[in-house]
């Protein structure tokens, strides 16, 4: 079963030639607290480096730092739905290559997503991530998704709002969606009518993530635009106070977002989770631009 999305998704042709694996920066694992440490509110930029650690975790939690599908943290309450507790990002390693990195864990279920938020943001984020994929791994198309979370919050009844940049395996798969309510809520209201608008923000240059490639987004909450580079180059260009655009219903909702920055992992039958993932996750309030 493929994924499609009746909200903010713009499909579209690559058009870059350059593949050539980006070289990431170094990402030490600082910030993290111990298992047996007491959770406290980030007030600093935060960095892991989920090849490095010492162990595996499922779910991702890293000293109760972040929200899964078992524990709200901050100001979230516990991702949904609790019908599938299992439904998590987890720390693990690929049996074929042994690199330990962060993928999605659980039941493969039609547009449930395995998601992890961080808390304490309530300013600009800036999100920094290095992709892990398997050599050789090609599942079918849209199949397997690697998505960045900002101005995220969960709500009492498990359901999120805020903003995704995912990609699949595939060119031409990077996507915008927006969220406001459920797990599977991209097109509720009032983004579900936002197709056409939100295919001005999609630039059409994205190519196949590879390893080691680096995916950069930044949620300017002032100056209400959010961008995404893949490597060096811009793939997502988006403003939500220009009102051809998006809707003033639209804008509402992106003026008040939540604090949560974060990763997801969507995968469907015919996929292997473990050969898709993430290798390092940055988050920061300051705005660098392009990389």
């Amino acid at each position: 079963m493929t994924r499609r999305r009746t909200g903010w998704r713009f499909p579209s042709a690559a058009t870059r030639a350059d593949s050539s694996p980006y070289t990431p920066p170094i990402v030490a694992s600082i910030g993290i607290a111990s298992e047996t440490d007491v959770a406290q509110p980030i007030s600093r930029d935060y960095n892991v480096d989920f090849t490095a650690l010492a162990a595996n975790e499922d779910p991702l939690s890293l000293g109760g730092l972040w929200t899964n599908n078992q524990q709200g943290t901050g100001d979230n309450f516990p991702l949904g739905p609790t019908a599938y507790p299992n439904l998590n990002l987890k720390v693990g390693v690929d049996a074929v290559t042994g690199v330990r990195h962060c993928f999605g864990n659980g039941p493969t279920i039609s547009y449930n997503d395995a998601v992890g938020l961080l808390p304490g943001y309530p300013g600009n984020q800036r999100v920094v991530i290095v992709v892990y994929r398997r050599p050789g791994y090609a599942p079918a198309p849209l199949n397997h998704e690697i998505e960045i979370f900002v101005g995220t919050r969960v709500n009492a009844d498990g359901g999120k709002r805020g903003v995704e940049f995912g990609i699949n395996t595939t060119a031409g798969s990077a996507f915008l969606a927006g969220f406001n309510g459920g797990l599977t809520s991209w097109d509720a209201p009032p983004f579900g009518t936002m197709s056409s608008p939100w295919n001005l923000a999609r630039l059409g240059t994205d190519i196949a993530p590879a390893d080691l490639q680096t995916f950069t987004m930044e949620f300017n909450r002032t100056g209400k635009t959010i961008e995404v580079w893949q490597n060096s180059t811009q793939i997502i260009d988006f403003q939500w106070n220009d009102l051809t655009m998006v809707t003033a219903e639209a804008q509402a909702v992106l003026n008040d977002l939540g604090n949560s920055a974060g990763l997801g992992i969507l995968w469907q039958d015919g996929a292997t989770p473990e050969a898709f993932g993430v290798r390092s996750f940055s988050v920061s309030s300051t705005l660098l631009g392009a990389p």
